[in-house]
């Protein structure tokens, strides 16, 4: 390792526990405007950024009670509690992974990664399929076929019938269809890769245990 790598590691690191506190602020923060709910529901956010600028936020409402290890899974990804692979030098962790394709005739925006994140995280069983495709704003777990959810996900744009019973539906977005919206409108290449760069800027969890931070408590 050259005295270079070392300093980029430093930034890493760093950079990591500066996402960390901001994670921790924005699970803070929402404690603090829903203290006086009898029954917080299963929060959790995304910040999209649109060629480096920041474009907007959805918050989401994750079904735990319908599919609990979905639901854990996307959480642990959206939070970085998955840990590393070790092996690939690789941090599980939304932040920072791209938008990889907006397919308007199907009807689904696709995140997440099918490179070395997802090469590094271990498919999970597709657990129940008791919420069918039927709305605009839920959230899919993409797959190639039985067992195969990783880490990529989509977010409907219309009704997807034809997903039904092969991929499993874990949450839905209660606030930021103006940017799913903007999103829809963005120009797109022959396979639905936005010409944009459209990466996650910041994601977490805003419900349940507090988030990890400054010291790792």
């Amino acid at each position: 390792m050259t005295e270079d790598d070392d300093v980029d590691w430093e930034r890493l690191n760093k950079n990591m526990r500066d996402v960390e506190e901001r994670r921790y602020k924005e699970w803070e923060n929402y404690q603090k405007s829903h203290r006086n709910m009898e029954d917080q529901q299963n929060c959790a956010f995304i910040d999209l950024s649109i060629d480096n600028a920041l474009a907007g936020r959805f918050e989401l409402t994750l079904f735990e009670s319908q599919v609990p290890n979905t639901v854990q899974h996307f959480r642990s990804l959206l939070s970085g509690t998955m840990g590393v692979d070790e092996e690939r030098g690789i941090k599980l962790d939304y932040y920072g992974t791209s938008v990889r394709s907006i397919d308007k005739e199907k009807g689904i925006i696709v995140l997440g990664d099918f490179g070395s994140l997802g090469i590094s995280v271990k498919p999970i069983p597709d657990e129940n399929f008791s919420v069918r495709h039927g709305e605009r704003g839920l959230l899919t777990m993409m797959s190639s076929g039985p067992n195969t959810g990783s880490t990529a996900f989509g977010i409907l744009l219309k009704p997807a019938p034809s997903l039904d019973y092969t991929q499993v539906v874990f949450g839905k977005i209660t606030d930021g269809f103006s940017l799913l919206e903007r999103l829809e409108t963005l120009p797109v290449n022959n396979i639905g890769k936005p010409l944009n760069a459209v990466s996650i800027a910041l994601c977490g969890v805003l419900s349940g245990k507090a988030p990890r931070h400054g010291d790792g408590n």
